[in-house]
Parts: structure tokens; C-alpha cells; sequence
């Protein structure tokens, strides 16, 4: 009689004892059922917002530069294209580039991104600068997302690892086209929005 106890009720205080912890570590304990703290979403929110700044700023030394930065994206490449293989798993990564473009620029004009957020608790013109700003962002990710893959896959087709580029290389390559400065400062305007975008969501995120 004395061994009733399952043997879950360890593992409960073993999660229990685990989420103490974190709750401790950040500062703020709070009951199991109500949404994460803002202090986490909000770090979360603002570490993609750092690196699509970064792009923008990557974006607006192009367009004053007309040179792409330095990287590793054709060397890389070209190792892989000597794999057993290679040319495939390239051409695999690059349908990757694409469909995340694709699904970029889906959910930009469908605005589907809206599901995410909690409208009811956004006040004033908060919810009207959130989808600006959400559907410009997916639509620049959409463009460059599929740049890479379209050049990823073209280095595949023809065994040329030259052809690869990365996200610099992307945005160099919107230089080069008629009104280039004009597309590039477009597509830099539209990380630094979804860059807000990523803040707003870490704020309203739907739990």
C-alpha cells in the first residue's frame, strides 16, 4: 500500500522543478496558463528583427557601392557539386530558396500572416501599421528567398558554382536591373518593415 504513487508524479515534479527554473531565470514566474512573458517573445522578436536590419544596411551599401560583399556562398557550392550527388542536393536546396519565396509571397498578399496576431488587444493604428508593414516584409522575403534559390539551382543545372549567391548576393543582383537602385531600396525597405513586423508579433503573437 505504501508504493500508490505513479510513477508520472516524479516526472510532474520533475517538470514542475524545470519550469520553475526558467521561470526564475527570466525573472518573472508566472501560472502554466497564461501566455509567455513579453520579455521573451520580445527577445525573440528582436533577434530576427537584428538580422533583417543587417540585410537592409547589406542592401543600402549595395546600392551605394554596386559591389557585392565578400562570402562563401560559391565556394560552398562548388564543394558540394563535388559530392556523389551534389548537383541534386544542390538543386534540392535551391527548390528549398523557392518555395520560401513562393510561401513568402503568398502569405504577403494573402495577408494570412494576420492569423498570428491577437488584433483584439492592439489599440489605435497599431493593427494598420502591423499588416503594412507584415505584407511589405513577406513580399521582400519572398523576392529574396527566391533570387537565391533561382541562381542556387542554375549553379546546379550547369555545374557552374559561380552562379550560386547568397542574400548579398541577391540584392547585388537587383543592382544590375533596369531601375536597379530603385528595386534595391524597395527590398531594403521591405526587411527593415518586416523587421517591425517581427517586434510587432513578438508583442501580439496569438498563443
Amino acid at each position: 500500500m505504501r508504493r500508490h504513487r505513479p510513477r508520472r508524479d516524479d516526472g510532474g515534479d520533475q517538470r514542475q522543478a524545470v519550469g520553475g527554473g526558467r521561470d526564475f531565470a527570466i525573472g518573472q514566474a508566472r501560472p502554466i496558463d497564461r501566455r509567455p512573458a513579453p520579455e521573451e517573445t520580445l527577445r525573440d522578436g528582436e533577434g530576427v528583427g537584428v538580422i533583417y536590419v543587417a540585410s537592409a544596411a547589406a542592401a543600402v551599401s549595395l546600392m551605394l557601392s554596386k559591389k557585392p560583399s565578400g562570402g562563401n556562398e560559391k565556394q560552398e557550392t562548388a564543394r558540394v557539386l563535388e559530392w556523389p550527388g551534389g548537383r541534386w542536393i544542390v538543386l534540392v536546396v535551391a527548390a528549398g530558396f523557392v518555395g520560401a519565396g513562393l510561401y513568402n509571397l503568398y502569405r504577403g498578399v494573402t495577408r494570412k500572416f494576420k492569423k498570428r496576431l491577437e488584433r483584439s488587444r492592439m489599440r489605435g493604428d497599431v493593427e494598420r501599421w502591423a499588416v503594412a508593414s507584415g505584407v511589405t516584409g513577406h513580399l521582400a522575403r519572398g523576392v529574396v528567398f527566391g533570387l537565391v534559390g533561382v541562381f542556387l539551382a542554375k549553379a546546379a543545372i550547369e555545374y557552374d558554382p559561380n552562379e550560386a549567391i547568397g542574400i548579398d548576393g541577391a540584392l547585388a543582383k537587383l543592382v544590375h536591373q533596369p531601375a536597379g537602385p530603385f528595386l534595391l531600396g524597395a527590398v531594403a525597405a521591405g526587411l527593415v518593415a518586416y523587421a517591425l513586423y517581427c517586434l510587432v508579433e513578438a508583442r501580439y503573437r496569438r498563443i
